[in-house]
């Protein structure tokens, strides 16, 4: 694994939040100063094939980026942009045995407004 990589995969499992690229690439930056940002999306992509990180797609947002390999689904705050992992809704047996088909993964994105976003709302 290059030291670029390295360092990618290190900040995306060090951080406590789902990073977008743009993130990871300043947090690389510091420790490697001539990394370039072509570097980072690439590294991530190999990252994702190989699956040691998850990317999450959210539209007219960048791609986040999940050190969660487990299953489980998201809360997505429409306002702040914040995502939260919680416990899957459905497993895939469930949704297999429900469809009668061979399910490979689910993915679950539940938009709604966190509650530091509704403080102060009347």
């Amino acid at each position: 694994m290059t030291k670029q990589r390295q360092a990618i995969l290190q900040c995306v499992n060090a951080s406590d939040k789902h990073l977008c690229a743009e993130e990871i690439f300043d947090m690389v930056r510091k420790r490697l100063p001539s990394v370039a940002i072509g570097t980072v999306y690439r590294n991530l992509g190999l990252l994702v094939e190989s699956g040691e990180v998850r990317r999450i797609i959210i539209p007219g947002e960048p791609d986040k980026y999940d050190r969660n390999l487990t299953p489980h689904s998201h809360l997505h705050c429409v306002r702040c942009q914040k995502l939260t992992d919680i416990p899957p809704l459905l497993s895939r047996e469930e949704a297999e045995k429900k469809l009668g088909q061979p399910i490979l993964t689910i993915r679950t994105i539940i938009d709604y407004i966190c509650p530091e976003c509704r403080k102060g709302e009347t």
